[in-house]
């Protein structure tokens, strides 16, 4: 006989299944978990920081498993995205997230069912810095001619010139940190442009009043060489109008001299420690020479850039080759609105032997070019400043 107690429980059993595991019609599925390879991995943000009132930022996030779709999250909240590779992506951080200090958590998010969120980068937004730290009086440096940053020993040099009161023809170091001047240390004759050499060894000092250079050893200040400028084609005196230290070797350094009339452009020089080379790049009183008052070495130590900022004529460009024995011009063009270029066609390096002119055409009736045995020069109908109050050129910071 059958006993039906035996199976009194089966319904129960079989409705516990079907709760468990869903029983037709789709209803109640669970969605498996993104799996690693589905979730983006967030390396890095740029930038990372901004300060308080900061407009809006195009931000670039990188990292891996960036999927086409994925979208850059603040805090949570979907950034206008931009995909570029599973790699890297965009998205505009718009104002409105500026407007308090704090910390924001940027994410990427791949789209899809099966898409993850990435571990999070801190983005800070902080308060602007107190005006007062921006820039700081240095006690005890009333004049300063120039300056230069030792990144090596972590210390800025003045030059003061003659007319000081406190520290008259001396150099004094600065510590930035806590805006303190060192003690000064005694220079030449009214000290004037610094450069400091490519391994922060040497500083290099421009004396106006001695008409000559000298060198000092770094971080000490101690007194090392000096040597005295040559005489312009006229018999005057020459002072080094700029000074450039050469950025591979540390022992060379390249300047302008300017004569006494304070007509500058009288020549290029190349010296390695206190001997001169013997060519050099003639000035505007040469033939074939240049009108030149600001040099800037490239990036190795056989090109010299240089120019003129200061005269009626102003406006040319001047490449130099810098040679082991020499320093001349390998192209010499003036602006259009001078209306002259000419260009040395041979013997780069030497003083003489330059030949060659082009002239473009003139936009000034003052200038013209004339073909000289040597070369060419510009013939100047213009009256030229002979003399001027001493210029104030910029800095070696400025120009960099």
């Amino acid at each position: 006989m059958l006993s039906l107690s035996r199976y009194t429980s089966l319904p129960l059993v079989i409705v516990t299944a079907c709760l468990a595991v869903g029983c037709g019609g789709g209803g109640g599925i669970i969605q498996p978990p993104p799996q690693p390879q589905d979730i983006p991995v967030l390396s890095a943000i740029a930038p990372s920081s901004a300060p308080i009132g900061a407009s809006a930022i195009d931000l670039t996030v990188f990292g891996s498993n960036f999927r086409n779709g994925a979208t850059v999250q603040w805090n949570g909240g979907a950034l206008s995205s931009s995909w570029i590779s599973t790699s890297q992506m965009t998205a505009t951080v718009p104002a409105t997230n500026f407007v308090s200090s704090g910390n924001a958590k940027v994410t990427v998010t791949n789209p899809g069912s099966g898409g993850g969120t990435s571990n999070a980068q801190t983005f800070a937004i902080a308060a602007p810095p107190v005006a007062t730290t921006w820039m700081r009086p240095v006690p005890g440096v009333t004049t300063a001619q120039d300056i230069a940053w030792d990144a090596a020993h972590g210390k800025l040099y003045v030059s003061v010139p003659s007319i000081d009161p406190t520290a008259p023809n001396s150099i004094v170091p600065i510590n930035p940190v806590n805006a303190s001047a060192g003690t000064p240390v005694r220079a030449g004759n009214n000290p004037n442009r610094l450069s400091i050499s490519s391994d922060s060894a040497y500083l290099w000092v421009g004396l106006d009043g001695d008409n000559g250079v000298e060198r000092f050893l770094l971080p000490g200040l101690t007194k090392d060489i000096s040597f005295a400028l040559p005489l312009d084609s006229f018999g005057n005196g020459q002072r080094p109008v700029d000074l450039q230290a050469a950025p591979v070797n540390p022992h060379t350094v390249a300047l302008v001299s300017e004569n006494i009339n304070l007509e500058t452009g009288q020549g290029v020089y190349v010296y390695d420690d206190a001997t001169r080379r013997p060519t050099f790049v003639p000035g505007s009183s040469s033939p074939g020479g240049a009108l030149i008052d600001w040099i800037q070495w490239a990036g190795s130590d056989s090109t010299i850039y240089a120019s003129q900022s200061i005269t009626l004529d102003a406006g040319a460009r001047v490449d130099a080759s810098v040679f082991p024995s020499s320093v001349g011009i390998r192209n010499h063009e003036v602006s259009p609105r001078v209306g002259v270029a000419w260009t040395p066609a041979a013997k780069w390096g030497t003083t003489t032997g330059l030949t060659g002119c082009r002239a473009t055409a003139k936009r000034s009736p003052h200038f013209s070019a004339t073909p000289t045995p040597r070369g060419c020069r510009p013939a100047c109908s213009r009256p030229r400043i002979s003399s001027r109050p001493r210029r104030s050129s910029p800095s070696k910071s400025d120009r960099r």
